[in-house]
C-alpha cells in the first residue's frame, strides 16, 4: 500500500512534536487501510514529512513500514512512470 503524508495533521500547530494520543494516532493510520496492510510504503513530496508516518507506524506495532526517499519529487521527473491527476 502507499500512503501519501499524513505529515501536517501528526504534529501539533505550535510545536515539533508529534501530538494525540496513542489511540488518536492509529484512529488516523486506521482510517486510511494503513494498519490492515502488510506493507506500507510512505510517500510526500520529498521524503521528509513521510519520514514521521513511517516513524509513528512503526511506533504503533506495523513491521512493513519503508519510506520512499525523495518520492514524488524522484517519481515526478520520470515520464516513463505512472502518475494519476485528479
Amino acid at each position: 500500500m502507499l500512503l501519501a503524508s499524513l505529515g501536517g495533521s501528526l504534529f501539533g500547530f505550535d510545536t515539533a512534536v508529534i501530538s494525540g494520543t496513542t489511540d488518536a494516532l492509529r484512529a488516523k493510520f486506521a482510517a486510511t487501510g494503513a494498519l490492515d496492510a502488510d506493507r506500507v510504503i510512505t510517500y510526500c513530496g520529498g521524503g521528509i514529512a513521510a519520514s514521521s508516518d513511517a516513524f509513528v507506524l512503526t511506533l504503533l506495532g506495523h513491521e512493513g513500514v519503508a519510506l520512499y526517499d525523495a518520492s514524488l519529487s524522484e517519481w515526478a521527473n520520470d515520464p516513463a512512470l505512472p502518475m494519476e491527476r485528479d
